[in-house]
């Protein structure tokens, strides 16, 4: 979830508990589990395992990303568009192969042919062809949202611009089911702070934020789910990225056992010796 150790760097030297920066997955995978981000996001411990369903998303949104790359290329890159499945292996290959965690009913041949559905799904969808002018895909960017507190590190896979030049952020998430109004509800606050930190850096610009969601599925669901940019939904998320900043910097670790984040967890026979600091 944060891509293994950021070790000492995390932390401003000399200066304990003070956090340079923190990016969502990191608050994320505090808020889901202390212990695992104790471990995943600012130890120095290798994983016991690797999840063969992290490769899977990884190899998902390198295949998406590399759509968008391609769609807006000039026609002599379009010519030279390579078979979404094989940009999708690239993806997947990102993690050891032979260290990949199985759980039953998976095989590297099952996400292969659950990965073609979701890619012709997204394919033929709207998503697939967006009128709007490219700005970038895969952008990272940081920036102050409170004072007092650690600058947010924020990722959008696509960033857009329309015709009155209004900015467009959107987040690829990987889904079991397609999200309701309640899932949009309980995970807006990724993209409202993503919204303020790039509102921060235009200058009061107000962008317009959208999830893109697929569903991992032999028969995929594609949703594009537009997230208001209100000004109080936003005053909240800061308080939340507040008060996790602080249980952060306090360094209080510990398990939230959830089972279905345990089985692909690659600290399982590290958290069961745990016993407090």
């Amino acid at each position: 979830m944060c891509g293994g150790t950021v070790m000492s760097s995390f932390y401003v030297e000399g200066v304990p508990g003070k956090i340079k920066v923190l990016s969502w997955n990191e608050l994320e995978a505090f808020r889901s589990c202390p212990l695992y981000f104790r471990y995943e996001c600012r130890g120095t411990y290798q994983p016991e395992r690797f999840s063969a369903v992290r490769a899977f998303e990884k190899g998902i949104r390198f295949a998406v990303n590399e759509y968008y790359e391609r769609y807006f290329a000039d026609e002599a890159e379009k010519a030279e568009f390579q078979d979404p499945m094989d940009a999708y292996r690239l993806g997947f290959d990102y993690y050891p192969t032979k260290e990949l965690h199985y759980r039953p009913g998976e095989s590297q041949q099952v996400f292969e042919a659950m990965a073609g559905a979701m890619l012709d799904a997204f394919r033929e969808s709207p998503a697939a062809s967006p009128d709007e002018e490219l700005i970038a895909v895969g952008y990272r960017f940081h920036g102050k949202l409170c004072d007092g507190f650690p600058p947010l590190q924020s990722y959008a896979d696509l960033v857009l611009s329309n015709k009155s030049c209004t900015s467009i952020f959107q987040v690829l998430r990987l889904a079991d089911q397609p999200w309701t109004a309640a899932d949009l509800e309980a995970r807006k606050d990724e993209l409202l702070l993503l919204g303020e930190t790039a509102r921060l850096r235009s200058k009061g610009a107000k962008p317009k934020l959208r999830f893109l969601i697929i569903t991992k599925s032999q028969q995929p669901v594609v949703q594009l789910l537009d997230v208001p940019f209100d000004a109080k939904a936003v005053s909240r998320a800061k308080a939340v990225f507040a008060e996790i900043c602080k249980a952060i910097s306090a360094e209080r670790y510990f398990p939230n056992p959830v089972p279905a984040k345990c089985e692909i967890c690659g600290y399982s026979r590290r958290c069961a010796r745990w016993r407090g600091r």
